[in-house]
């Protein structure tokens, strides 16, 4: 079989597209970890929320859950950077492909906080007055309601 040719343009973009390639196939193999661990959530128990955090504390619990199989390669793309910072980086189109798999199921990301009770709250829509009843600072998540 004979070799194609390359132009100059295509080789002068080869490592831009090669970059590329590989965010997307980090984000899709993202996408697809956070459904199944839905559909798994979603068979054990009545919840009818998911949040994955997304904070550096986490990252190690992440990390063990998300293991790359041989034909992925989110391996090389999170090199010099957390799942969590890749994750942060690409929060809209994580978010999209979600939304894309769960389509009727509202996918959003939520700044949480656990209050005094222990129960999650968003901290988008508190108010500086209110924040002395919460335990901890909000951190960041995606959160899918069913």
């Amino acid at each position: 079989m004979p070799l194609p040719p390359l132009y100059s343009q295509t080789l002068r973009g080869l490592a831009r597209q090669t970059k590329e390639d590989d965010r997307l196939s980090g984000i899709q193999y993202i996408v697809e970890d956070i459904y199944y661990a839905i559909i798994e959530l979603a068979k054990s128990s009545c919840k009818t929320s998911y949040e994955l955090p997304l904070f550096e504390e986490a990252a190690e619990r992440f990390g063990r859950r998300i293991t790359p199989k041989p034909h992925h390669t989110l391996t090389p793309v999170i090199s010099d950077q957390t799942k969590c910072e890749f994750m942060l980086e690409n929060i809209v189109a994580i978010i999209a492909g979600i939304q894309k798999v769960f389509p009727d199921s509202t996918v959003k990301q939520k700044i949480l906080s656990r209050g005094e009770s222990g129960t999650f709250y968003d901290m988008t829509n508190i108010t500086e007055r209110m924040r002395p009843y919460f335990r901890e600072r909000g951190k960041p998540y995606i959160v899918v309601d069913w």
